[in-house]
């Protein structure tokens, strides 16, 4: 399987249990300037290697996937039984390292449509592997992408009230998040 649901924590119950309220007039916002000159190194390199430069998207994924496995505690997300309160929030952790990416589409008369697809093993891949199914992503459509021609046969065959809630469902069961995010 690729998920578990841990057992119950009791520190991490009460913490879940503090209001989630963020006041805006108390909010602190941190900036922090990032060097990017190996970043561009690398890209360099990769346009003499393959004849294009790897994309800022792949590296940032490629970290991303490193820093998950390095740190697994920090794969998992907090989970609650639909309807089951009683039982409390739960976390569900993640043996895969899989990152979920947002792809804009261009549909006519709407602007800003995006639906996100998951790579899957993220910390398996190359960059050139990531860089590759970033464009593959970026020109798919109904036919060649999968979880697009799913998101579009939902929200067009249903009314909205209950296209909304079949596309939710992955957030109630742990299965479905782990499939679909």
């Amino acid at each position: 399987m690729s998920y578990s649901i841990e057992p119950k924590d009791r520190y991490f119950q009460i913490i879940c249990s503090f209001p989630n309220e963020i006041k805006t007039e108390s909010a602190v916002i941190f900036s922090s300037q990032v060097d990017l000159v190996e970043v561009e190194n690398l890209r360099a390199r990769s346009l003499d290697m393959f004849g294009h430069k790897i994309s800022y998207t792949a590296v940032v994924i490629k970290a991303l996937a490193m820093a998950l496995k390095e740190n697994p505690y920090a794969n998992r997300r907090v989970f609650c039984w639909p309807g089951l309160s009683l039982f409390g929030p739960r976390l569900q952790r993640f043996h895969n390292v899989d990152i979920t990416v947002a792809a804009e589409r261009s549909l006519p008369g709407r602007e800003s449509v995006a639906f996100f697809d998951v790579l899957r093993d993220a910390d398996r891949l190359s960059l050139l592997e990531i860089h590759t199914w970033l464009k593959a992503l970026a020109a798919s459509d109904l036919e060649t992408n999968k979880q697009w021609r799913t998101f579009c046969r939902i929200t067009e065959s249903f009314p909205y009230w209950m296209s909304s809630r079949i596309l939710r469902m992955p957030y109630w069961f742990p299965s479905m998040w782990a499939k679909y995010r």
